[in-house]
């Protein structure tokens, strides 16, 4: 007998269909690659536009973007490129406020916006994509409703480039740690495509990387969280128990509660939102309906 696909079915093989199609986009002169997928019915017509975080891809976000699709979200995200995009067409006031590397995937982030036609998106912005996030949303506020800063950089209060490498390269030795420790084995690949990338994003880019790099400890966005929440969008700030690159005990130091929507804890390490996506993406799901809600 003829095998009927499952209604389960056919939702996987059109997600991974569209997952595999990519999009470029063109910044100064440099292209880039993006994803957008659409549910079969949309739960809002507001997309959700993932920002990566330091040596994060869209294979990262992949079973969290699944999630959010079945969820009926339309969902894009992008890689930012490794090479060009040098700047000189940008106004020299602009990169004086903020440090070019930063505002370089700012600007993607708004190209990506702006030649996909959409109107205010979404944002899940994780860690170093928090701040070019931030930016961007500074730069044209109209453009973003609700943004999401999952174990974001730049809330930290006065850091430095030392403090970060000790604990990026602590969190890292952890995770070889439970990679070796761990017998679930869906866990493992995943921690062994989060440690590949790291070295891959380095190895491709090494002044890049190292520019990003001390960029991430330099940049502070409390501020801008403050002008953005003051201006309408909506700002949930979701934090791992466990996680030692940005521990979730300092950013409550230095994150003003009032400019916050929502404020959410959740268990794991830097890592977790790529790891275990259903629990976050449900939690982060669920943010988003709360502030629609909530602005009704």
């Amino acid at each position: 007998m003829e095998h009927i696909p499952s209604q389960a079915e056919n939702f996987e093989s059109n997600f991974d269909e569209q997952f595999k199609k990519r999009e470029e986009i063109d910044l100064f002169g440099t292209k880039f690659e993006i994803v957008d997928i659409h549910p079969d019915i949309e739960s809002t017509p507001v997309p959700i536009l993932i920002a990566p975080g330091w040596t994060e891809d869209m294979e990262s976000f992949k079973e969290g973007m699944r999630m959010l699709v079945e969820k009926g979200r339309r969902v894009l995200s992008l890689e930012h490129p490794r090479y060009g995009n040098e700047m000189d067409a940008v106004d020299e006031d602009l990169k004086k406020l903020y440090p070019v590397d930063e505002l370089r995937k700012a600007l993607a982030l708004l190209a990506v916006i702006d030649q996909k036609g959409l109107g205010p998106v979404d944002v899940i912005a994780h860690s170093e994509g928090g701040i070019n996030t931030a930016i961007a949303a500074t730069l044209e506020t109209e453009k973003f409703h609700r943004i999401v800063f999952a174990n974001s950089a730049g809330l930290l209060g006065p850091d430095n480039f030392p403090r970060l490498s000790t604990r990026f390269n602590t969190f890292t030795l952890n995770e070889i740690k439970n990679l070796i420790y761990s017998d679930d084995l869906k866990r493992q690949t995943g921690i062994q495509n989060m440690l590949g990338k790291i070295t891959e994003y380095i190895a491709a880019n090494f002044v890049r990387a190292t520019k990003e790099s001390v960029a991430i400890s330099e940049v502070q966005i409390q501020d801008m969280i403050k002008y953005l929440h003051d201006e309408g969008v909506g700002i949930t700030i979701l934090n791992s128990e466990d996680d030692i690159v940005f521990p979730p005990e300092k950013v409550k130091e230095i994150v003003d509660a009032k400019h916050v929507d929502n404020y959410v804890t959740l268990p794991g390490g830097h890592g977790e939102i790529a790891l275990n996506p259903r629990e976050y993406m449900d939690v982060i799901n669920q943010a988003f309906i709360q502030g629609e809600i909530a602005k009704s």
